[in-house]
């Protein structure tokens, strides 16, 4: 009697586990439909950087030979320049020209931007409302990171010009009033590099004196130190330390390791999604870890499993890239037909 119920209830479990796997490979969209979208009447289409979650796409235009952010908004039919100030747009169009690192735009359409290094701002890319965020005595240099979507900013910070400066990652709570983040014990150096909605900072942390022996810093949302991800001792020996790239609102942790793109769920489990020595990348995550980027292939959404979903050209034998995903596994990016030196802007959107 015991063995069969301990068989039945080994076949319940079984069950059970298998259901839930199954029901979270469903929630990943399984297909994608492509849509180019519409070219503004005064610019030429150009590529599709983000959207938010009502599907509102931001992105570089070419008007009479000059870049300017352009904006789709296919649910209404309306494509227009942005009316954020050049100042905004052209930091913005230069962090992602350059793929100085990726840049973020929150629900609200909101993206931070600096000014010649001396201060920081916020613009509101649908109206073009900026907010400049307080500083701190003695820094002399400011560099934008990311900005959760309750308006909360990171950063880093300089307090002098000099090569052997200290950097410091710095905190804007709502109210824009500044604070520097805690660093561990030891540390004398560190990035803010990502910011969640429910206040998690991502970033890294090193000393001057053991540079590659960085860790990856999780910060607390009062800027204290909640956990740190030291390199493993592979990395140790290979003289190089992972870096903390971006943090979901549901506690998944993006690393740029040595050779690799790894994901880290919020148990630990350490999972390899991308290698960026093989020309693959990635440049947005939302709210439930899914991530945007590209292989050899073209466009992708990679899920936190290590699944990939390659998204389908819009237009035959077009070479394309993904750049952001909203938390309903819509996507932008961009696509280059063979025959053309042109990107067009392009839309994915599950077709399940």
């Amino acid at each position: 009697m015991r063995l069969v119920l301990s068989t039945v209830l080994m076949a319940v479990l079984l069950c059970f586990c298998c259901t839930a796997e199954a029901a979270k490979r469903a929630a990943y969209p399984t297909g994608y439909t492509a849509h180019i979208l519409d070219p503004n009447p005064v610019a030429e289409p150009a590529e599709a950087w983000f959207l938010d979650n009502q599907c509102n796409v931001i992105g570089p235009a070419n008007v009479n030979g000059s870049s300017m952010l352009n904006i789709w908004q296919p649910h209404k039919k309306v494509t227009r320049l942005a009316a954020a100030p050049d100042e905004a747009s052209y930091y913005i169009m230069a962090v992602m020209t350059w793929n100085v690192r990726p840049q973020r735009m929150n629900k609200h359409d909101e993206m931070l931007y600096a000014t010649d290094g001396s201060s920081v701002g916020v613009v509101d890319l649908l109206t073009g409302k900026t907010r400049t965020l307080g500083k701190l005595p003695g820094i002399a240099l400011y560099t934008a990171v990311d900005i959760n979507d309750n308006g909360v900013c990171v950063g880093n910070a300089c307090r002098g010009l000099e090569s052997g400066d200290p950097t410091l990652p710095i905190l804007w709570p709502r109210n824009g009033k500044p604070r520097l983040l805690a660093l561990p014990t030891g540390c004398t150096n560190g990035h803010a590099n990502g910011i969640n909605s429910r206040g998690q900072i991502i970033g890294n942390a090193w000393s001057d004196y053991w540079l590659y022996e960085a860790r990856v810093v999780i910060w607390n949302s009062d800027g204290t130190i909640a956990s740190e991800i030291p390199p493993t001792p592979e990395e140790v020996m290979l003289g190089t330390a992972p870096s903390g790239q971006m943090i979901s609102d549901n506690g998944c942790i993006l690393l740029r390791a040595a050779w690799s793109y790894d994901l880290v769920s919020p148990t630990g489990t350490r999972t390899l999604i991308a290698y960026p020595v093989l020309g693959e990348g990635i440049f947005a995550m939302n709210s439930h870890g899914q991530l945007a980027g590209y292989d050899n292939e073209g466009a992708v959404i990679f899920n936190p499993d290590g699944t990939r979903i390659h998204l389908p050209p819009p237009i035959p034998g077009a070479y394309c890239t993904a750049y952001d995903v909203n938390d309903d596994g819509v996507a932008v990016g961009s696509a280059l037909a063979p025959d053309s030196s042109r990107w067009v802007a392009v839309m994915w959107t599950p077709s399940r």
